[in-house]
């Protein structure tokens, strides 16, 4: 069980958005998607549920804005994601997102449930941020996330919470990174450093991918070479076939490579404020979006609950 909960708001709104898409509300003569917020609240109340308890402390964590400093860095950073043709179908979901995500916001703050961002940062780096504040404060910390980007920060004390397929969670631990990649949580950034992230728009070193990048790092924690750049350089030289060196010349580049995949633990994190709420304008708004099975009182209740206690 964990005493401090927090959710990639953004990751969980995207599961929900395809499976409840259905959902929808007619106003004003238009048809108002609700299936990510639907989803969002069924999935993380049920969450909670599984791994902490009643007095567990929730924050949702989202993206402080569209000016991101890793975009300062590297202009191509996640430029995949920003393509210039992107598919009317496409276009639609990404605004019916957007426009559910700030409604959730609304009721989420009306529930008093925490809601953290920091302004140019990422939801990874507002979690990684408060992971290691919890941590030191001597709390158990689970990060609700797809993200396997997180699994830089997990130790004894915070770990990895998966949402899998028909209503199943997995936890990584040191041990299941340890299983599944043959590295510490700190040697998965190093790993991500040489392979890059096609996802992210981060190239790593040419020819390099996740097998080669994780031979490295395994040797390296193996002999027990100190994490560092210039170890990581040096143990690739050494490891990796000469057709890949041309990508190792640079120092400023794998440091830039780095940098981009490094989920920073010190942003400086805002708390959205308040409204409020009592139960009748909780269900006057769940009534609204036709979310007949949140309506009863226990469920009602589930989504106050959700704030927890005090950490």
């Amino acid at each position: 069980m964990y005493d401090v909960l927090l959710i990639d708001g953004k990751h969980v709104l995207w599961r929900s958005i395809d499976v409840f898409s259905d959902l929808s509300v007619q106003q004003d003569g238009d048809a108002r998607k609700t299936g990510a917020i639907f989803g969002f609240l069924n999935i993380v109340v049920r969450a909670k549920a599984h791994h902490m308890p009643r007095s567990g402390y929730v924050v949702v964590c989202w993206e402080g804005g569209r000016n991101l400093h890793r975009r300062s860095l590297y202009p191509d950073y996640k430029r995949n994601r920003r393509g210039s043709e992107i598919p009317l179908d496409r276009i639609e979901l990404i605004e019916s997102m957007k426009e559910q995500g700030d409604r959730l916001q609304t009721i989420l703050a009306g529930t008093n449930v925490p809601q953290a961002h920091a302004t140019g940062w990422e939801a990874d780096d507002v979690m990684g941020t408060l992971a290691e504040r919890w941590k030191k404060l001597g709390a158990k910390v689970g990060i609700f996330t797809g993200d396997r980007d997180l699994l830089q920060v997990v130790d004894e004390r915070v770990h990895v919470i998966r949402p899998g397929k028909q209503g199943s969670f997995s936890i990584e631990t040191p041990a299941t990174v340890k299983q599944e990649y043959g590295v510490t949580s700190e040697g998965f950034l190093f790993m991500k450093t040489l392979a890059g992230d096609g996802g992210d728009g981060i190239p790593g070193v040419r020819g390099v991918g996740m097998g080669m990048a994780g031979k490295v790092v395994r040797a390296m924690e193996a002999d027990g070479t100190p994490l560092t750049l210039p170890n990581l350089i040096d143990a690739a030289r050494r490891i990796l076939p000469a057709r890949v060196h041309d990508g190792l010349k640079d120092p400023l580049i794998i440091d830039l490579w780095y940098e981009l995949s490094r989920i920073r633990r010190d942003v400086k994190v805002k708390f959205q404020p308040t409204t409020d709420w009592d139960g009748a304008k909780l269900e006057s708004v769940l009534r609204e979006m036709k979310f007949r099975s949140w309506l009863q009182p226990t469920r009602i209740k589930q989504l106050f609950e959700l704030k927890g206690g005090e950490a």
